[in-house]
């Protein structure tokens, strides 16, 4: 009788996986490379020169959410902009650098230069500040297979459809557990203009990290940047359109429980859609750098219902009548809430102790499996403080392990979670 394999098989993805050359894959990295120091250098300007302040001549309000806020740059500082990254170009040895830079009529660098065709899209320009530490926002955005990026945006305000990761490029390292180069497609709706608007695909070549500035400052990276390739044509039979974005998104450590976000994003959507109202589609998308720590935590949550000696939760409560958060006796209540057992401890809580997290159970499909576990206070705090590096290291060698199980594929899964991890009031 065969040996079956005890790794679940790879998410089904709506195209096979990318065969890049060793050429094409340095010219990608270097394009990213690119675009996180520029980057910098804006954000640079933003804390230093600037002193955090937003220059109300260049940018026009549009949207407030808890700590952040969206700008669009006003029509006087907008220019237009090459013709998209496409892969005649990365492929071709003679092509130039010049492709993926040029620079504004004051000699600073812009973000996004590679990727827009001309038009008068604007930039966008996010500044804020979100709860938590650098590695979990890092642990947030990171995403190195079809899985982990389906996991990811089942969490964040992206509006996500359907996603794939299709080519792998460079993967975590000891010294940065979120480092991650790849090449992901998504399709995602526009929020609130789905009756006026087709969907739109995008195709993006995404890098994530730490890095460390000259004045010795780390600052994590999140980058999405359009591409084409002749493998992933645009797929007109599904009246999808292809849109083009480039987004590099900055997170630094400001105190102990909070990291400042600095981000900028060009979006060309392509088809008859109006700026004015792509705009106004994506920003809510572009708000979901403010649901990473969310995220993160769901994904901690996640590794540790599957890893539970890990996380050690002292508890003084030995009688089972009493809540083991609160100590109040436990009672069944008519109306209202029950007491309950807790899915990542196994005590018993209180309705007022216990959280119904809806967490993802299943991303093989596009349409991912969300399930409803009870988990008590006390275990969620212990959750939130839970290192993120940790779970980082802890699923990239998870990862890698199922890699070289799966020595025909190319995908990369984590381990799925079964009906056996989790427990039902």
């Amino acid at each position: 009788m065969p040996r079956t394999s005890s790794y679940p098989p790879p998410p089904r993805s709506p195209f096979p996986p990318l065969e890049l050359s060793e050429y094409e894959e340095v010219r990608y990295q270097e394009l990213l490379d690119e675009i996180v120091n520029e980057a910098i250098d804006e954000y640079h300007d933003y804390t230093q020169t600037c002193g955090g302040r937003v220059d109300a001549r260049r940018w026009k309000l549009l949207k407030r959410r808890e700590a952040l806020t969206m700008y669009k740059e006003r029509s006087d500082y907008v220019h237009e902009y090459p013709r998209l990254l496409d892969q005649e170009t990365i492929t071709s040895p003679a092509s130039s650098t010049d492709t993926f830079s040029v620079r504004d009529s004051g000699g600073s660098a812009r973000l996004g230069s590679s990727i827009l065709t001309a038009s008068s899209t604007p930039l966008i320009l996010s500044v804020g500040s979100i709860v938590g530490t650098l590695e979990d926002a890092m642990l947030g955005v990171f995403a190195d297979s079809t899985a982990a990026l389906r996991l990811k945006y089942s969490y964040g305000k992206d509006h996500v459809e359907d996603c794939a990761m299709l080519s792998r490029i460079a993967g975590p390292t000891e010294q940065d557990p979120f480092r991650f180069v790849g090449i992901q497609w998504f399709m995602n709706e526009l929020q609130g203009l789905n009756a006026l608007a087709r969907k739109r695909d995008f195709l993006m070549l995404t890098s994530t990290g730490i890095t460390t500035t000259k004045a010795g400052k780390r600052i994590g990276y999140y980058v999405n940047h359009s591409m084409t390739h002749r493998a992933v044509p645009p797929d007109a039979k599904r009246a999808v359109v292809r849109g083009k974005i480039s987004c590099c998104c900055l997170y630094q450590q400001v105190d102990s429980n909070r990291v400042q976000v600095f981000m900028q994003a060009y979006i060309e959507p392509n088809g008859h859609m109006i700026d004015h109202f792509a705009v106004k589609g994506y920003a809510a998308s572009l708000f979901a750098i403010g649901s990473v720590s969310h995220c993160a935590q769901m994904k901690k949550l996640h590794w540790l219902l599957r890893h539970r000696d890990a996380l050690r939760r002292n508890t003084n409560v030995t009688d089972p009548s009493q809540c083991s958060t609160c100590c109040k006796p436990l009672t069944r209540k008519l109306f209202g809430s029950s007491p309950c057992r807790c899915t990542m401890c196994g005590l018993q809580a209180c309705g007022r102790c216990t959280i119904a997290k809806k967490l993802t159970v299943d991303t093989s499909i596009s349409k991912v499996v969300q399930k409803p576990l009870p988990i008590c206070v006390s275990c969620m705090l212990a959750v939130a403080q839970f290192p993120a590096h940790k779970v980082a290291r802890a699923q990239a060698d998870e990862s890698e392990r199922t890699h070289k199980a799966r020595a025909n594929s190319e995908q990369l899964t984590p381990k799925s979670m079964t009906s056996e991890d989790y427990a039902v009031c």
